[in-house]
């Protein structure tokens, strides 16, 4: 059956922002009988026949005045051209010569800012740009250079990074420290004794003499063309014999 509804009554039947009007300004439906006592709704200032219709500010009924025969309407009531076939429509915001957003609507909108403005993900965009220095690389670690810019780490990819961004040779030469525990040091002679490794830093050796620690510099030192000989003082010959005494126990730590 078909119907004919002015206003509200086809507004409440329809439940959407724009109608059809006809010539004779009433809006063609095709369906059931409205709702008793629909109330209507008065024709706005901007109300033309054979346009596409929508609910202005203040509730009333106006023609969507912004757009051209051939353009397409919008959810919020406003026109523009349509766009073909796997294309967006313009927003109000459209720019030329503008990075492009898409808007809350799904429209196509400039992006807003100067020229020297940076644009994020989410579309907006600030004055605040991080730029490519003259030392910009790939696959290096960043740092920020003097004029604010990114270059790129120099140095080999073994080197580490510094703080104030310059980089070197890693402690340790870029490996961790090996360890050497309860080593028994080979002897040469009552107080002469030869390490497996060259300690590295030297102060990490530690010797100990029956349970005893010995004091680099007053008790013994470090000699040898590697500096891994351990030589003792000469009154440590009472406890020190070649080879050892039964029960003498000799032992080291150090990092190498």
């Amino acid at each position: 059956m078909r119907r004919i509804l002015t206003g509200a009554a086809a507004a409440a039947l329809l439940g959407a922002a724009w109608l059809a009007l006809n010539a004779s300004g009433q809006s063609t439906v095709n369906g059931p009988q409205p709702a008793a006592g629909a109330m209507a709704i008065a024709k706005g200032p901007g109300f033309a026949v054979s346009r596409a219709a929508m609910i202005n500010a203040t509730g009333s009924i106006d023609a969507v005045s912004d757009a051209t025969l051939t353009d397409c309407v919008h959810v919020d009531g406003t026109g523009s051209p349509c766009a073909p076939a796997g294309t967006v429509n313009r927003g109000a915001g459209y720019a030329s010569s503008r990075a492009a957003v898409i808007n809350s609507l799904g429209l196509i909108d400039g992006a807003a800012g100067t020229t020297t403005w940076c644009l994020h993900v989410d579309g907006t965009s600030t004055g605040i740009c991080v730029e490519r220095g003259a030392g910009f690389a790939v696959t290096r670690a960043a740092i920020i250079n003097a004029s604010g810019g990114l270059d790129g780490a120099a140095g080999s990819p073994s080197d580490c990074m510094h703080v104030d961004g310059s980089s070197g040779a890693c402690p340790g030469g870029g490996s961790s420290p090996n360890f050497s525990d309860d080593e028994t040091p080979a002897q040469v002679d009552a107080l002469n004794y030869t390490l497996a490794h060259t300690p590295s830093p030297a102060a990490s050796l530690q010797v100990f003499v029956n349970g005893l620690r010995a004091e680099r510099g007053v008790d013994y030192t470090i000699t040898g063309g590697s500096n891994n000989t351990v030589t003792f003082v000469a009154y440590w010959s009472a406890l020190l014999t070649a080879p050892l005494a039964a029960g003498t126990i000799l032992v080291v730590h150090y990092r190498y």
